[in-house]
């Protein structure tokens, strides 16, 4: 819409003064509207600040499931899994690993990091983050 605001702005400034000439109808020739190509948004790299921000807002309550679950089974399990993971350009990722607590929250991590996405980015990136697990 902003091309044809200006294709319209400009046409007027052009206009002669005084009432426009009449044009006959059988020259008048609408021509179609050409969309302007959607522009491609830049790729960033990934800053570790994102992909927080992106697992904070999107993907915390799958991790929380995760750990609820083997807490449901041993009340005592806490402490700190490391995960590791590798996007690709695409926002996918390509890698994942989760180490640290019991297995079963490992496998349950690492199975829903394959189903999260993030910007995508120039190359592919890997990220190692901690997260603290504990009962509340």
């Amino acid at each position: 819409m902003r091309g044809l605001v200006l294709v319209l702005a400009a046409a007027c400034s052009h206009a002669p003064a005084g009432p426009p000439a009449p044009v006959p109808i059988a020259r008048v020739q609408a021509a179609p509207l050409r969309a302007a190509p959607p522009r491609a948004r830049p790729r960033l790299p990934l800053t570790p600040d994102v992909v927080l921000d992106t697992i904070r807002s999107r993907y915390i309550g799958g991790l929380e499931r995760c750990y609820g679950t083997e807490l449901r089974r041993r009340p005592v399990t806490s402490g700190k899994v490391t995960v590791t993971l590798t996007i690709d350009h695409s926002g996918r990722p390509s890698a994942r690993q989760a180490r640290g607590v019991a297995p079963r929250v490992e496998r349950c991590i690492e199975t829903a990091m394959g189903k999260w996405a993030f910007p995508p980015g120039r190359s592919e990136q890997s990220f190692q983050l901690s997260l603290l697990l504990r009962p509340t």
